[in-house]
């Protein structure tokens, strides 16, 4: 824990000693060249102005050394302030124009209008005092409010002041909190589904897999045809239970380890043909056309080949889930200054304008903690997103016109950061 104490200084109050006394002799000064009194009047007023200036480092010197004014109310310290002011000033002029044998008349005429002086000041403190009061009242409820759990909980202090200012740290500070609170929310909401998810999506595919075996080993099948859609299928149900253990390991260890590169010269061009080969068979099945186009005059990329091809991949079924028959999946890749530039683009269902900036999120809504489709799609994203940034990069998701929608990534061949608009054919 981080502690900013208060530290009131010795020294301050050594300054306002300095200051009473410098009022004092100037007090003085003034009196005796203005006025040019009778030595018997300076030193009426030398003593008169001696003990208000006693009586004020008095009262300086409880507030200071013995925290009188901590134990008032802050609203009211400045009411409280002007009060005592007030009173060594009344009492300062009636003394004195006692002690200077001035006609009752006159010293009563000059108490009045200090009085009457003082009461308008102390109008105005009361005033300033109580906005003062009710800007704190206002911090105090929402601190409270916050610390009772209510996030959401704001202050509205308009104006320039210090109050004002430290209305606007609270409210970015609850902000803060409101925001890790719902993060929070989330993560227990992932926490309490998670033994679902995982009984769900493994029982899934284990219980169809363990079925079309049964069924395989009982000689039962005699067509030719048939046996080898089951195998197919059975082959299809394990590697989707393989991808998803993969996905989930390889989640917990970016968490915990971050992701280790084995970087070395790949030519993109590979990496891309490959990746268009292992997902022919998925996209024909869906009737979507998957091919690449690789433009010439791209050099070597120092980059992990196997995590770049994995990167590929999972944006590339995640485009073939998102289009319908008919459509297509291109890899693209472009020379650049510093590099190639890596997209992946599709003719997609539709995506709202709003989510492209959460694309890559592992989960940024309530739908997509309760759809199944969307957590093991924001998955594989969710590695792609870690793999390309451990290579000093970034995915970039853009809506094309037409339904289209573009993931693309640089790539450097240094293995340094790159920079997504450096594009150079």
């Amino acid at each position: 824990m981080i502690s900013y104490p208060v530290h009131i200084s010795k020294h301050l109050f050594l300054q306002f000693a300095v200051a009473i006394a410098a009022l004092l002799l100037a007090a003085l000064v003034i009196f005796w060249f203005a006025l040019h009194p009778i030595p018997a009047d300076l030193g009426i007023m030398f003593i008169t102005f001696v003990a208000a200036a006693l009586v004020t480092l008095a009262i300086g010197y409880l507030a200071h050394f013995r925290s009188l004014m901590q134990r008032i109310p802050i609203a009211s310290t400045l009411l409280w302030s002007q009060a005592l002011g007030a009173i060594i000033i009344v009492g300062t002029v009636a003394v004195a124009a006692k002690m200077l044998f001035v006609s009752d008349y006159d010293s009563m005429l000059a108490v009045l209008l200090v009085l009457f002086a003082v009461g308008l000041a102390l109008a105005l403190g009361y005033y300033q005092s109580a906005i003062m009061n009710a800007k704190l009242d206002a911090l105090t409820g929402a601190a409270d409010a916050l610390s009772s759990g209510k996030v959401h909980a704001r202050v509205e202090i308009e104006g320039q002041d210090a109050l004002a200012r430290l209305a606007t740290v609270f409210n970015a500070l609850a902000a803060h909190l409101n925001a890790i609170d719902r993060k929070e929310r989330q993560l227990d909401r992932l926490r309490a589904d998670l033994s679902t998810w995982i009984s769900f999506d493994l029982r899934v595919p284990l219980t169809s897999v363990r079925s079309l075996i049964e069924t395989l080993a009982t000689g039962s099948i005699s067509s030719p045809e048939l046996y080898t859609r089951y195998i197919r299928t059975a082959r299809r149900d394990a590697n989707a239970l393989a991808d998803l253990l993969d996905d989930l390991n390889d989640i917990a260890q970016v968490d915990v380890y971050g992701v280790k590169l084995q970087r070395a010269p790949a030519d993109i061009r590979l990496v891309i043909d490959e990746v268009v080969r292992t997902l022919q068979q998925a996209a024909a099945e869906k009737g979507i056309s998957i091919f690449s186009g690789v433009a010439p005059g791209i050099a070597p990329l120092l980059i992990d080949e196997r995590q770049i091809g994995r990167v590929l991949i999972n944006l590339a079924k995640h485009a073939i889930s998102r289009t319908p028959a008919g459509g297509a999946v291109k890899l693209n890749a472009y020379p650049m200054r510093a590099g190639a530039l890596v997209e992946v683009v599709d003719i997609y269902e539709g995506v709202r304008p709003e989510d492209i900036n959460h694309i890559f999120e592992l989960f940024f809504s309530d739908e997509d903690v309760r759809s199944r489709a969307a957590r093991n799609s924001r998955l594989s994203l969710a590695m792609a997103k870690a793999i390309v940034q451990a290579h000093g990069s970034q995915i970039r998701a853009e809506s094309l016109p037409g339904k289209g929608l573009r993931l693309v990534f640089p790539l450097s061949r240094h293995g340094d950061s790159t920079n997504p608009l450096g594009r150079g054919m």
